[in-house]
């Protein structure tokens, strides 16, 4: 079921196209609108000018080497820019991770395969003996396609039927209770945050995974999931200081590396504002932002913000539909609930059907959107601009899918916007690091997953060695 109210209105992102000039030094560029790779004064490098980018964006079409620098006892590569061109002839030590250096001294990187070879281009295995000449690239897509299509597995069916049920209520005050969900043991803890109106399942293609080496937990907002309902408005800091009693009463210790997709990307930061000695890290998945309604609102036609307060009286109107019952089948349930979702199995399906039709999930999911833009946006610009040297990775999917009503310059506006965002909070840590993580949504953790893994995994290793 698609509960995610991650907006209708949510920001609609595309790549940025730059263009090299016509000459010589070009190589395999990884897509058609990446940054340019140019080895001669021939190719020019435009800076993308959008609002409060500063020198940062000087510097962002240069592009660096990611070079491996070492492998420790727990196998994890560590990287550090080298800040060399790529030109023709020339492949990276590493094809993992590519660098534009920042202003700050923090790193925007891009997970990506670099040279694929006809098995790679299925497998997702690399090959970085040489650089494919574009020609080349374009003739083994169109051969391999077909086979590509027919080898790549179907989507990920979570099925794990500790999402049909609460997994541990924990009474945090007052007889309120929370859905908390723990495997695995050790320090720091990693405490995951999911998206506007999701849930533990959220995390269920990473949380096992990263099992495996420390403590993980997720859980479930006041009125979310199978938690019960909330006695304060859905804000950042009512969020925080209810996860806070929550991990004090499940006797869950700090340090703690916080996860937070979305909404839960200013969640996470409010946390640490409030509770700066309990965190070590953190780790922040297509996170929201303060600033992203007003500057996305100023970006093509006029009206958009009238639109999104219809939005918030339709999710009002949800709870009152709640309250009568909402019945399968009708409009009312078409809208409030939504269609069930191939993603995860039919029992759990059925579990999320349950509680989405309650006044207590409606009024959650209606709180929480009525806030976002406005209350908990206060909250977030309100916090702390500057996190030290805590480990911070910010992810940023891509591509960016373009909307019906908008121009391609509005949704190149809209592109720089989003990664300006998420470049500034990477840049409030002197460890900050943004990576744009190409074939992916705004569900990074169900496309890509492995990349969830690895970037939680960087950030426990680095508050270890600290």
């Amino acid at each position: 079921m698609i509960f995610s109210s991650e907006l209708n209105f949510w920001l609609s992102i595309g790549r940025f196209a730059q263009q090299c000039s016509a000459g010589t030094g070009w190589g395999y560029s990884m897509d058609r609108q990446d940054a340019c790779r140019c080895c001669d004064r021939a190719c020019s490098h435009p800076r993308p000018a959008w609002p409060g980018a500063g020198r940062a964006a000087a510097r962002w079409a240069i592009m660096g080497q990611a070079r491996s620098v070492g492998r420790r006892g727990n196998g994890r590569r560590h990287y550090r820019p080298s800040g060399r061109l790529m030109c023709r002839g020339q492949s990276p030590r590493s094809p993992d991770i590519l660098y534009w250096p920042l202003a700050s001294g923090n790193y925007r990187s891009r997970v990506d395969r670099l040279h694929p070879t006809p098995r790679s281009l299925c497998s997702g295995h690399t090959n970085t003996r040489k650089i494919m000449k574009p020609w080349t690239m374009v003739a083994l897509t169109l051969v391999l396609g077909a086979a590509c299509r027919a080898q790549e597995p179907t989507p990920p069916l979570v099925s794990d039927p500790v999402y049909t049920r609460p997994a541990r209520l924990v009474d945090i005050g007052g007889g309120q209770r929370l859905n908390l969900y723990c495997l695995g043991s050790g320090s720091p803890a990693v405490i995951m945050d999911a998206g506007m109106g999701d849930s533990t399942i959220s995390w269920a293609l990473v949380q096992p995974a990263l099992a495996h080496s420390t403590k993980v937990c997720s859980f479930d907002r006041a009125g979310l999931g199978f938690s019960d309902a909330a006695r304060r408005p859905s804000t950042p800091r009512n969020q925080s200081e209810d996860l806070h009693r929550l991990l004090a009463a499940a006797g869950i210790r700090p340090p703690y590396v916080l996860v937070g997709h979305s909404l839960a990307g200013m969640n996470v930061r409010v946390f640490a504002d409030m509770y700066r000695a309990d965190v070590a890290g953190m780790v922040i998945v297509e996170g929201s932002h303060e600033d992203q309604s007003t500057r996305g609102w100023a970006i093509g036609v006029p009206g958009q913000k009238d639109r999104y307060d219809a939005y918030l009286k339709d999710a009002h109107a949800c709870v009152a539909e709640a309250e009568k019952g909402l019945v399968m089948g009708t409009p009312a349930y078409e809208k409030c609930v939504g269609v069930p979702d191939a993603r995860v199995s039919p029992d759990i399906n059925r579990a999320q059907q349950a509680y989405a039709v309650s006044p207590r999930w409606q009024a959650a999911v209606a709180s929480e959107r009525e806030n976002v833009f406005y209350e908990s946006a206060a909250e977030a610009r309100g916090t702390r601009k500057d996190f030290g040297d805590m480990p911070i990775i910010v992810l940023t999917h891509s591509p960016f899918a373009k909307r019906s009503d908008e121009t391609q310059d509005e949704r190149n506006q809209r592109t720089l916007l989003w990664e300006d965002l998420h470049l500034q909070v990477a840049a409030m840590s002197s460890r900050g690091i943004n990576v744009i993580v190409p074939n992916s949504t705004h569900y990074i953790q169900y496309d890509k997953p492995q990349v969830v893994i690895d970037a939680v995994r960087q950030v426990v290793s680095e508050s270890r060695d600290r």
